[in-house]
């Protein structure tokens, strides 16, 4: 799939800000992608749940990196200039905008922004960002995009069988290889590397 870097955006203040003080969080909730899984949007997926409420809900794909640098997805962020992170694909629905989930030593306390779980919280707010940068370590993903459902949609997947639960840690979205998620979850083989002894004897 070509992305063009040249859309990508956050939200605006005024979404974000009403996303954050509506949203009910599902404190480290997982789905899973089952092995069947028919929809090829999600096949061999792990999302952490970001809303999940009456009203509907909405995730995060957290092992779907893409080739894109955060340089060229946020070239007017300085601080990304140099770093060597790429974009991930959070979900389908509306992959122009970037959301980013990160880690916090204390509740930053700014408009559009909405903790997830432990020290994990989410934003939509490019202006977000500035409080990211400024701790000492920053720790922290880019998406572009999310999957949402409708109310008792979700329910119904998870009911047909296509979605596994499973609890957050933090390290699992900003520590593990992303490409190991799914198959460490599941108890499936990792992929291997093209580029491996044994993916060359197997040929």
């Amino acid at each position: 799939m070509v992305i063009g870097v040249a859309w990508f955006c956050c939200c605006t203040e005024s979404l974000a800000d009403d996303f954050a003080a509506t949203s009910k969080t599902a404190e480290g909730f997982l789905l899973i992608a089952d092995e069947g899984m028919m929809d090829p949007r999600f096949k061999q997926s792990v999302l952490l749940m970001i809303k999940y409420d009456a009203d509907g809900s909405m995730g995060i794909m957290i092992n779907h990196p893409t080739r894109i640098p955060l340089a060229s997805a946020l070239p007017d962020v300085e601080e990304l200039e140099k770093s060597r992170d790429t974009l991930f694909i959070g979900g389908p629905v509306s992959q122009g905008s970037l959301l980013v989930l990160f880690e916090g030593d204390e509740d930053p306390e700014t408009d559009g922004v909405s903790r997830v779980f432990d020290n994990v919280y989410f934003t939509m707010r490019n202006d977000a960002l500035a409080k990211v940068f400024n701790q000492k370590k920053p720790v922290f993903k880019i998406y572009t995009g999310f999957a949402g459902w409708s109310p008792g949609q979700l329910e119904g997947e998870i009911d047909r069988g296509d979605w596994h639960l499973g609890k957050a840690v933090s390290t699992l979205i900003f520590e593990k290889e992303p490409t190991h998620i799914w198959p460490d979850l599941t108890g499936h083989p990792r992929p291997i590397p093209p580029n491996s002894i044994q993916a060359r004897t197997d040929i």
